[in-house]
């Protein structure tokens, strides 16, 4: 069975210098998995701790058997910090792809103690006021 919260840690850093490490999760939106994330690896995992998430039901991740389970914004935004809290223990650097760059916007927003900076590729903004409301930054 799938796990609920699926990941993959790379860390190919000095293990002396596992505290100083900077540590940067990169999750892929709809449809993607940690598999397809692989090739980033040798390019960041001599530098820093990099942590492949898959998003709540996409890839390894399942949505879970809980039938009163919230499959929405707030829920996922709350869960990318308690991954962090769980997983890194302090701030990282988050990077999120397609749809995941939408909810790392609204996670830094909730939870900007969690994220040291925050990087979105190919997400797409251009919504309606409504919809992009809970994925502003408050500018």
């Amino acid at each position: 069975m799938p796990e609920i919260d699926h990941y993959e840690i790379d860390d190919f850093t000095k293990p002396w210098l596992a505290n100083d490490v900077e540590i940067v999760v990169f999750q892929g939106g709809i449809t993607r998995h940690t598999k397809m994330l692989f090739n980033v690896v040798p390019l960041l995992s001599g530098e820093v701790r990099l942590i492949r998430r898959d998003l709540r039901g996409h890839g390894q991740s399942s949505i879970g058997d809980d039938k009163g389970y919230k499959y929405e914004l707030d829920t996922l935004v709350d869960e990318m910090a308690e991954f962090v809290d769980k997983v890194a223990g302090r701030p990282v650097h988050w990077i999120g792809e397609s749809t995941a760059g939408m909810l790392a916007i609204a996670f830094a927003r909730k939870h900007p103690d969690k994220v040291k900076s925050l990087i979105v590729m190919s997400t797409p903004l251009a919504l309606g006021y409504e919809q992009n409301d809970p994925f502003s930054a408050g500018f």
